[in-house]
């Protein structure tokens, strides 16, 4: 009994990492939130460095080229479903008329949507984390709310 017990915990834990390890590629622009489709205008995008150390600093975008530059280039880049979230890196917060939407980006090319609820692994080249730094002249400190 006690060794059928085992095989039968064996095969399931060697069928969860056969289904990870296969589980399919999708694009940037398939796991945004079904709500942010073609038709939903993201007004602004407010992208917060997330270090350990130093000072906080921030871009917001609100011109419709900045935005929709970080939007299109990011929408192809390849994502497999992970465990993994980010620690640290960029929270990206995209903003339309009645919701706001979390992204959080690191340099080892974990992407986690919805408030870390879905992590994925990026393929390939991180366009979301190279976008963020061509804004390397917007950043600005933190303001402290008083």
């Amino acid at each position: 009994m006690k060794k059928w017990m085992i095989s039968i915990i064996m095969l399931l834990t060697i069928g969860v990492v056969i289904a990870k390890v296969n589980s399919p590629e999708v694009t940037f622009a398939h796991v945004l939130p079904e709500e942010m489709n073609d038709s939903t205008e993201i007004k602004e995008i407010t992208i917060y460095e997330i270090k350990p150390s130093g000072k906080p600093r921030e871009i917001v975008l609100s011109d419709k080229q900045d935005i929709d530059k970080l939007l299109q280039v990011s929408k192809n880049m390849k994502l497999k479903q992970t465990d993994e979230y980010a620690h640290s890196g960029y929270l990206l917060l995209l903003s339309d008329e009645n919701q706001t939407y979390t992204i959080t980006v690191n340099d080892d090319g974990i992407l986690d949507m919805d408030t870390h609820d879905n992590h994925y692994t990026i393929k390939g080249e991180n366009d979301l984390l190279k976008i963020i730094k061509s804004f390397e002249d917007k950043w600005e400190p933190v303001q402290e709310e008083e």
